[in-house]
């Protein structure tokens, strides 16, 4: 009966020493705490806000200075004011990172429409540096009863002085009105006009007067003797003042009298009445 009973509890025992020391199927191990992790987690978020703060905050990267170049009759006062001004439109831009230089060189080239050219560029101590290009006068514009001086590319820059007379002159018989900025011609006649003064010069012909109509491709060049040469923009004027020339030269071996115009727009060919 004794030994029954101690089998008994031995198996008894056994089995509860299995159900207490047995590890659960579901439990997973303990992890220590990753400190470095979000230290490091924790060091970049720091970073990044500190990054912001100098980008838009702080000031740090806002322009510092304005330097000036090129060939312009513009202060640097001015130059800065107009600066200054964009950037009261636009004070996100006062950071040179979002600075957009086409935009502040056109809201400039708006302010000054006798500028040809204006270029910003960022310099490297948070700066930008304005390069502009003004037109430079070329000849004198006349419709109706003012006279404009217009610069290389064609733009009006001023009214005319008395201290401009050293500049051809153009008389515009459309009678079209303009005003300081506008475009009256393209350079290429621009530079036409003046090729036809200097060769005039060059080869003794006394110009009275420089007129066009309704187009700048017929120009109506009118010399001493009411004699009125017509001459075509796309042609070089030189070529065109020696082609007169010669029909002169022709018509007077062949006694005929030119009294009203010559016509050298053909090239090879001239017309005379």
């Amino acid at each position: 009966m004794n030994e029954e009973n101690t089998q008994r509890e031995r198996q008894v025992h056994r089995g509860a020493r299995q159900v207490v020391y047995a590890p659960a199927a579901d439990e997973a191990p303990k992890q220590p705490f990753q400190w470095r992790t979000y230290m490091k987690r924790a060091g970049l978020a720091l970073l990044a806000v500190a990054f912001a703060w100098v980008v838009f905050f702080s000031g740090w990267l806002n322009m510092r200075s304005i330097t000036l170049q090129g060939k312009h009759s513009l202060t640097q006062d001015t130059v800065a004011s107009d600066v200054k001004d964009y950037l009261e439109r636009f004070p996100t831009q006062r950071n040179v990172l979002f600075l957009q230089p086409r935009e502040l060189a056109t809201y400039i080239q708006q302010q000054h429409p006798t500028l040809q050219k204006v270029n910003i560029n960022r310099t490297l101590f948070f700066g930008v540096n304005v390069v502009i290009t003004e037109s430079q006068p070329a000849l004198i514009w006349q419709s109706g009863s003012k006279a404009w001086l217009v610069g290389e590319d064609g733009r009006v820059l001023r009214e005319a002085e008395e201290g401009d007379v050293s500049f051809g002159r153009v008389i515009d018989t459309a009678q079209l009105d303009v005003g300081v900025g506008d475009r009256v011609a393209d350079q290429n006649f621009v530079g036409f006009t003046r090729g036809v003064y200097k060769a005039a010069e060059e080869k003794g012909v006394a110009i009275q007067q420089i007129s066009i109509g309704d187009t700048t491709r017929e120009i109506l060049v009118a010399v001493q003797g009411g004699v009125v040469i017509k001459m075509a923009a796309e042609r070089g004027a030189g070529e065109q003042m020696e082609a007169y020339l010669k029909t002169i030269e022709t018509a007077k071996k062949e006694g005929k009298a030119i009294r009203e115009y010559v016509d050298v727009r053909v090239v090879g060919r001239t017309y005379y009445k």
